[in-house]
């Protein structure tokens, strides 16, 4: 019996001399860890500024809109142009800047979702 346990603490011993893992580099590790820590920053950094363009782009959308609004209500001529002309080129501008800005955030909405799962 005392044989057999020296046995099995033989073979223990041998497996566990067998499971170290050879790193290619001796600061493999830590650069690996470096890198973990640097994404992690990267990701808190890309939540932040994307909170931030949401907030610019809802003002800048209630400005637009209101612009809109208020152009055609003018009766007067600015820089010799009628104001109707004038609002019908703000708010063509106005709908192609939402609406590719719209698509951008889409897309970056979608590409931080799929990074974080």
């Amino acid at each position: 019996m005392d044989n057999l346990d020296k046995n099995e603490e033989e073979l223990f011993r041998n497996l566990m001399s067998n499971s170290n893992l050879k790193l290619p580099f001796s600061d493999f590790e830590d650069m690996v860890m470096v890198e973990i820590k640097e994404k992690e920053i990267g990701q808190n950094t890309t939540s932040k500024d994307l909170k931030l363009s949401w907030m610019f782009f809802v003002i800048g959308s209630v400005f637009g809109i209101a612009i809109s609004i208020l152009l055609p209500l003018l009766k007067k001529p600015i820089f010799g142009i009628r104001s109707e002309v004038i609002a019908v080129i703000f708010q063509m501008t106005f709908a192609t800047l939402l609406f590719t800005q719209i698509e951008n955030f889409v897309k970056i909405f979608k590409k931080s979702f799929n990074t974080s799962l």
